[in-house]
């Protein structure tokens, strides 16, 4: 009996150590969000190719944990601004990289 109850508790340790290994389905996400809609694109510049126009409930992961990658790209402006702009941060869109002008939209946690 005591083999029996020591094999048990080896077997919920176990399974203890599985559960604490495993990643968890509500770790937290960083991406990209806006107030208004925005474009997410093929590369760095407005003349690319709009890949989705994401609405303002909508939301984008970025393309590393961190929302790091930042570049140097084309110029822009924002929805109701006059300065422009040229710093663009790659997301992952459907598992291809795209960009948007970082500074149209919130980076930071989306789940």
């Amino acid at each position: 009996m005591r083999a029996l109850g020591k094999m048990a508790s080896v077997g919920v340790l176990a399974a203890g150590l599985v559960v604490a290994t495993t990643p968890s389905a509500s770790a937290a996400v960083s991406g990209a969000f806006g107030n208004v809609s925005w474009n997410v694109r093929a590369s760095a510049s407005t003349d690319s190719t709009v890949l989705a126009r994401i609405s303002p409930s909508g939301s984008v992961p970025c393309w590393t944990a961190t929302c790091t990658g930042r570049v140097t790209g084309g110029y822009y402006k924002c929805a109701h601004e006059t300065e422009t702009y040229n710093t663009w941060t790659p997301l992952n869109y459907k598992g291809r990289k795209g960009w948007v002008a970082d500074r149209c939209v919130t980076l930071g946690r989306i789940a």
